[in-house]
C-alpha cells in the first residue's frame, strides 16, 4: 500500500487516552484542511482511521486515541507501545469533513475523542474571524482529547462543556439547536463522536427540519468485528457469471479477494470509500459511514468491508 514514512515525535498519555505527535521523516508532512483524518498502519495487516487536531506549532500531525478495551486491538497495541523515534507509516489525509465554506455561522458538537477533529476546526474558524460555537461533552474519567488547548486557547469562551450522556446529551444538544436555529439556512451542524451520539444529534437537527446538506458528520475509526458480521448471503457476480457465498464471519471484500476478484483496501471500516464497489441489483445493507443517504438509497454502490445484504442476494457488476 502506497504511503509516506513518519515517526513518533511525541506521546503524551492521560487516562485512557494517548495524544500522539507525527512526524515526516523526509520533510514536512502534507497539509490538511481542519476536520480530516490519517489512515495509519498500527500493526503489520492494520491500517486504523484516526482524525487529526490541530497541527502543533512545528507543524506536525496530532492524533488522539481513545486506548480501546480489547486487548486484540491494533489501535491499543500501538497507543501502548509507541514511543518517540518509533517509525510510521501513514497515509494522506482524507477530507470527508471539513467547513462549509457558504456557511455563515458554525455549530460543533463532540463527543469523546471526536473532540479531535472539532478543536482543529475551531481553531481554523477563530483564525478566519468566523462565527462558531463548541459543545464538547466528555466523561471526566475518561480524560478530555486536547481539554488543556482548548480551556487555553483564545476562543475558549465559545467552547461549552459538558459530562450529560444518554437522554440528557440529546437534550442539551437540542438546546444547542434552539439556541442557534435563527430561521435562516446559514447555520451549519458538525457532530463527530461515537456512532450514538452523532445519530443523536442529526436527529435533534432533522426534527427542528434542518435540511441535510447543513448537517455534517463523521464517525470514529475502529469498527469492532461484530459490526461485520450478520447473515450470511450470496453475490452473482455478472461479468463472469459466478456466484460466490458470504460466510457470516466474513466480509464480502474478503470473500472477492480469496476468489481473485482484487477489490481494493485501506482503512477496513467503511470510512474511506476505497473498496466502494458497483451493485446492479439486490437490497444493501449499508454499514459504511462514507455513502451519502442518496446514495445509500439508490443502491447502486455499497462498501465492500463491512456492508452486506439486507435479505437475498445481490447482483454485482464485476
Amino acid at each position: 500500500m502506497d504511503g509516506l514514512d513518519a515517526e513518533v515525535a511525541a506521546v503524551v498519555r492521560h487516562g485512557r487516552l494517548a495524544q500522539i505527535t507525527l512526524a515526516g521523516r523526509d520533510g514536512a508532512l502534507p497539509s490538511f484542511h481542519p476536520g480530516a483524518h490519517i489512515l495509519l498502519q498500527a500493526a503489520p495487516l492494520a491500517w486504523r482511521a484516526y482524525w487529526l487536531g490541530p497541527r502543533d506549532n512545528a507543524g506536525r500531525y496530532r492524533i488522539v486515541i481513545d486506548v480501546p478495551d480489547a486487548p486484540a486491538s491494533a489501535s491499543r497495541a500501538f497507543a501502548l507501545q509507541a514511543a518517540p523515534g518509533q517509525a510510521v507509516r501513514i497515509r494522506p489525509p482524507l477530507e470527508h469533513l471539513g467547513i462549509a465554506s457558504a456557511a455563515r455561522r458554525h455549530l460543533l458538537l463532540g463527543a469523546g475523542i471526536g473532540i479531535v477533529p472539532l478543536a482543529a476546526m475551531a481553531k481554523a474558524l477563530h483564525e478566519d474571524g468566523r462565527d462558531f460555537a463548541f459543545l464538547a461533552f466528555s466523561r471526566p474519567d475518561a480524560g478530555v482529547p486536547l481539554g488543556d488547548e482548548l480551556h487555553t486557547a483564545l476562543y475558549a469562551s465559545r467552547v461549552a462543556w459538558s459530562d450529560a450522556e444518554d437522554d440528557e446529551q440529546a437534550r442539551a444538544i437540542d438546546a444547542a439547536l434552539e439556541r442557534w436555529d435563527d430561521g435562516t439556512e446559514d447555520t451549519h451542524l458538525y457532530a463527530c463522536g461515537p456512532a450514538a451520539f452523532i445519530d443523536a444529534a442529526l436527529d435533534c437537527a432533522r426534527w427542528r427540519e434542518w435540511a441535510e446538506a447543513r448537517l455534517h458528520r463523521e464517525y470514529p475509526g475502529e469498527t469492532p468485528a461484530s459490526a461485520i458480521q450478520g447473515a450470511p448471503f450470496d453475490v452473482h457476480l455478472a461479468r463472469s457469471g459466478r456466484t460466490l457465498h458470504v460466510p457470516a464471519d466474513r466480509t464480502l471484500a474478503d470473500i472477492l479477494n480469496a476468489h481473485g476478484i482484487h477489490v481494493p483496501l485501506s482503512c477496513g471500516m467503511g470510512l474511506c470509500g476505497t473498496c466502494v464497489i458497483p451493485v446492479l441489483g439486490g437490497s444493501v445493507e449499508h454499514r459504511d459511514h462514507h455513502l451519502d443517504a442518496a446514495e445509500r438509497a439508490a443502491g447502486r454502490r455499497m462498501a465492500a468491508c463491512c456492508s452486506r445484504a439486507r435479505q437475498g442476494a445481490l447482483v454485482l457488476d464485476l
